[in-house]
């Protein structure tokens, strides 16, 4: 008996332990998610503003009210943006193609500014607005001549009018544009002004090839 009690004993102490550090793990947690939760409602609050300011920059003409929500869902996040005038919705519900690749541009130039602050000092930009029509793009470079004076882009683009667009705003200079005759994964890119055809030609002439075939016109330009 005197074995049997010793051993309750042993199980009760045991379990007091264990029920302690529970108590005291659920509490850390729920700091921690209540915290955490406060963080990201103060972060979406100023991101949703900047990237609503952003975006009615570019839509000036149509969408200058604009509005959005961010929320947290879980370990995700909600967005709804306003659709002129009447509620907000998932972005993809009404909007179209164009206008969703002109929210996400906006979106991380807004998230980029708060995050890095006066550190966002480099962004490299792909193609982004292959979907914006031209009369859009024009208000995006107004938007980062004037938002992101202290920023320096390297944007990539296939779009020659564009490439026109940011030059005749100023955003680029000649000097400033590297235009590429082609490239591959083995030896990179191929720019026209250190081009040196003739042994290239050469080349395809004692191969049997009559033409040179040109590689795909990829130009890159930065401020």
């Amino acid at each position: 008996m005197s074995h049997s009690f010793h051993e309750y004993a042993e199980q009760k102490r045991l379990t007091s332990s264990l029920s302690e550090k529970s108590l005291r793990s659920t509490t850390a947690c729920e700091v921690f998610e209540y915290s955490t939760a406060a963080s990201l409602i103060e972060i979406y609050s100023a991101v949703q503003s900047k990237f609503a300011l952003f975006y009615s920059a570019i839509n000036a003409d149509d969408e200058s009210q604009f509005s959005a929500t961010l929320t947290q869902s879980g370990a995700g996040l909600d967005m709804n943006v306003d659709f002129y005038g009447r509620g907000e919705f998932p972005p993809g519900a009404y909007h179209s193609e164009g206008h969703q690749d002109a929210m996400g541009l906006c979106l991380y130039l807004a998230l980029a500014q708060f995050t890095l602050g006066t550190g966002f000092t480099l962004c490299a930009l792909d193609d982004v607005l292959m979907s914006v029509d031209s009369g859009h793009r024009r208000f995006v470079v107004t938007l980062l001549i004037q938002q992101f004076s202290d920023t320096q882009f390297v944007v990539t683009t296939h779009d020659e009018q564009w490439m026109r667009q940011m030059k005749s705003l100023g955003f680029v200079q000649g000097r400033n544009v590297l235009q590429f005759r082609t490239w591959n994964v083995d030896s990179g890119p191929v720019d026209w002004a250190h081009y040196e055809p003739w042994g290239e030609i050469e080349t395809f002439l004692e191969a049997g090839h009559g033409k040179l075939p040109l590689g795909p016109y990829v130009p890159i330009w930065s401020t």
